[in-house]
Order: structure tokens, then C-alpha cells, then sequence
């Protein structure tokens, strides 16, 4: 399994995906929040206009650097909210 974001930016790449591409990025005004933490989960922050406030999203990174969504698209209202559904999460059996 990936230890760090970049490694998984880099299998994300090697694998024709465009996830973490800078235009993509832009595109959702999407922001990494968190270090890649146990069992590949990363928060990312997205907002659809620079106005509107920060809504919070929980992602999962596979074994080959795919992400997924975990929960809602924009499911959390402050961070600290996403970091316990990651708790949650990685106490899920796998």
C-alpha cells in the first residue's frame, strides 16, 4: 500500500487517470486537506464557487492509485466531522 499522496499521484498518473492533475484541481476548486493516512484515506475540500464556503469530502486511494469517494461528494461541513468518518472507516473490517 501507498505511504505517501505522492506515491499515489504517481500511480494515479501511470494508470492514464487525471484525478490529481492541476486542471482538474481548478475545475472542482478542489484542495488536498490531510496527509494520506492508514488504509489510503486523504481529505480534500471543494467549493463550485471561490464564495460559496468549504465543503469537506473523505477519499480512499486503491492499490492502484484509483480514488473513491467514501460517503457523500462534499458530505461534511467542517474537517474535523471528515477526520472521524475516517476514524470510522478504518475501523471497518477490510
Amino acid at each position: 500500500m501507498f505511504k505517501t499522496l505522492a506515491e499515489v499521484k504517481a500511480a494515479n498518473k501511470a494508470n492514464g487517470n487525471h484525478w490529481f492533475e492541476r486542471s482538474t484541481m481548478r475545475f472542482f476548486n478542489s484542495v488536498i486537506e490531510s496527509r494520506l493516512m492508514d488504509g489510503g484515506f486523504f481529505i480534500t475540500s471543494e467549493r463550485m464557487e471561490l464564495e460559496f464556503p468549504k465543503l469537506y469530502t473523505v477519499r480512499r486511494a486503491d492499490e492502484n492509485g484509483l480514488i473513491e469517494t467514501i460517503g457523500r461528494f462534499q458530505e461534511y461541513p467542517d474537517i474535523e466531522l471528515a477526520r472521524n468518518a475516517v476514524r470510522i472507516e478504518q475501523t471497518k473490517p477490510a
